[in-house]
């Protein structure tokens, strides 16, 4: 458990934020509803996604997009959208908001064994479970996110497949995530999205559990998400102290900032915010070189209730064993 966790615990959130700067005590805040946070519940996600992700800003419509993170790239191709009656190119998903639905969709998938996720039934009860606020300009947004995420066809590499000419290892370097997918017909249609056979398979024997309301108390901040996502699946795994370098974090991280000196900030506060929601985290961080991660266990352990699993979900059939 990390120092701020013990301290909340020893002396009450209200008596550590009184010690902390204003701009520490959001910490402080995230940390102490974390720890009075009673669900256990587990999601879970391909370990490509606690490496690269999608873009946290828009980009030009029509565009593609190819994140790398130390083993795996992923690409997102944009689909077409009806304009005024014309097929125009859309944008690829951003945000914080695809986050949480690309997290939602790989733990129904992987606890259900079904390639079909329904997304949701109703827009409002697909916010309400991600801990999205329901109406006004967040609903825009959300469904805005969701039409992107439909249309789209997203693809994950293997970059440490060995570049051969066989052709059976040359199509396993790379897996269909979804493809491109037809929009609803109306918008009270209920959306179903399809992942690709190879890709479940991946995600089920690869798969790396994190705390689903972690994501919740994280729900707008999409730095903070895939610095969360990356140390739940690196801390478990990692034998000794091991420092990544800002250089590192920043090529990992960072494509939307130009200079360092402009990620590291960034960064620092977005890791902070991560472990504040990942009690378990050991990891120092050092301005001048980077940080240090210490093994330490998963952020969750066990197997529970998962978004979406149960009475909407179980429309849907499971995949045959």
């Amino acid at each position: 458990m990390s120092s701020i966790h013990e301290f909340i615990l020893r002396s009450g959130s209200y008596h550590v934020r009184k010690q902390m700067s204003l701009a520490d005590r959001r910490f402080v805040d995230a940390s102490a509803a974390a720890i009075a946070e009673p669900s256990r519940n587990t999601g879970l996600t391909h370990p490509a996604w606690c490496g690269a992700s999608f873009p946290r800003r828009q980009v030009p419509n029509g565009q593609c997009w190819t994140s790398q993170g130390p083993r795996y790239s992923i690409t997102v191709e944009p689909g077409l959208r009806i304009v005024d009656g014309n097929l125009e190119p859309d944008g690829v998903p951003f945000g914080s908001r695809i986050r949480l639905i690309m997290m939602y969709v790989q733990t129904v998938a992987a606890h259900r064994h079904s390639t079909k996720v329904l997304l949701c039934t109703t827009l409002n009860s697909c916010m309400q479970e991600m801990g999205l606020a329901v109406g006004g300009h967040s609903y825009v947004l959300m469904r805005e996110q969701i039409r992107r995420f439909i249309s789209c066809r997203i693809t994950v590499q293997d970059d440490h497949v060995p570049e051969v000419a066989r052709a059976e290892q040359l199509s396993n370097r790379s897996l269909l995530l979804k493809d491109h997918d037809a929009l609803p017909a109306s918008a009270s249609s209920s959306i179903t999205v399809t992942l690709g056979d190879d890709y479940l398979i991946s995600l089920e024997r690869e798969a790396v559990a994190f705390w689903q309301p972690a994501l919740k108390l994280l729900a707008n901040q999409s730095l903070s998400i895939d610095a969360y996502l990356w140390l739940a699946h690196v801390l478990p795994r990692i034998q000794a102290p091991t420092t990544v370098t800002w250089p590192t974090l920043h090529r990992q991280f960072g494509p939307s900032f130009k200079n360092l000196f402009q990620f590291r900030p960034r960064f620092i506060s977005a890791a902070k915010m991560a472990i504040a929601v990942y009690r378990e985290a050991d990891i120092d961080i050092c301005v001048s070189n980077g940080i240090v991660l210490r093994p330490s266990a998963p952020p969750v352990i066990g197997d529970s209730t998962a978004w979406g699993c149960g009475a909407a979900a179980s429309a849907l059939p499971k995949r045959a064993s």
